[in-house]
């Protein structure tokens, strides 16, 4: 029998190199697919789940009550931002810019929003004549739209915020910047609870000229300092501070009255 002295070919194609080129290619893309990931806009994410969940027939429990001149910023920051309750805040907090928009008053009225909620601070002449505390047509038009799109928010609190210069005060009508501005605040309070939202968890409370953001050392600070400002929390107001906010609630009440 004749032994077979060939000797096996050695493979030079070297086709190992194809499976190698195919797997570094995988590895790219995965890497690209990450850093695309890491650089997303969070406002345009929450609005793409938003439509995702209209298109399965999702809607946001919705109905309670819950509440820099200029420009205006969001800064969600934590995961309660893509929850439904977020992307609500989120929706609120755009729906309110555009309301100021339209009214032409980006320079008179701030909104921003953070974990916490939505903060609307007005300037005082936006709401009202200078010395007074009712409500001027106008603004009698905004504070019940912005009533209106709280009645599709839920929320854990309202809080209505009154504020002066220290320019002192003393007329028929009020006694002193203490007595105005709880007025101011309890009118605007008046005017939500007019449009539907609860009572229960919003209260107003006048500050007087004693917690000013600027010095009233110029008349543009001191314009700064005479403010209504409207705190739409989401989370729970905490233990310590439920007792301070019924006896103000309990107090703009009895002033609203």
């Amino acid at each position: 029998m004749a032994r077979n002295n060939k000797k096996p070919k050695k493979d030079n194609s070297e086709r190992w190199l194809v499976t190698y080129a195919d797997l570094m290619n995988l590895l790219l893309i995965l890497f690209i697919i990450l850093f695309a990931a890491s650089q997303i806009d969070k406002a345009k994410a929450a609005k793409v789940a938003q439509s995702v969940r209209s298109g399965f027939g999702y809607q946001d429990s919705g109905a309670g009550a819950s509440a820099s001149d200029g420009s205006a910023a969001a800064s969600p920051g934590s995961d309660q931002y893509w929850s439904p309750e977020g992307i609500a805040y989120q929706q609120f907090y755009e729906d309110v810019i555009k309301l100021i928009k339209e009214n032409n008053l980006t320079d008179m009225v701030n909104v921003t929003m953070d974990d916490r909620g939505v903060v609307i601070s007005f300037k005082d002449n936006v709401l009202y004549p200078s010395g007074q505390a009712n409500l001027n047509a106008s603004s009698l038009t905004l504070i019940d739209n912005i009533g209106t799109l709280l009645n599709h928010l839920t929320y854990s609190f309202i809080l209505v915020e009154g504020h002066t210069d220290t320019d002192p005060i003393h007329t028929a009508e009020y006694v002193d910047n203490m007595d105005l501005s709880t007025q101011r605040a309890a009118n605007v309070w008046r005017e939500l609870i007019k449009m539907g939202i609860s009572p229960t968890n919003t209260a107003a409370i006048g500050y007087g000229e004693y917690r000013p953001i600027a010095p009233n050392d110029t008349a543009a600070n001191k314009a700064k300092n005479r403010r209504v400002v409207i705190t739409i929390l989401r989370k729970e107001v905490a233990a310590s501070d439920q007792s301070a906010l019924e006896i103000s609630n309990a107090a703009s009440q009895s002033a609203a009255s």
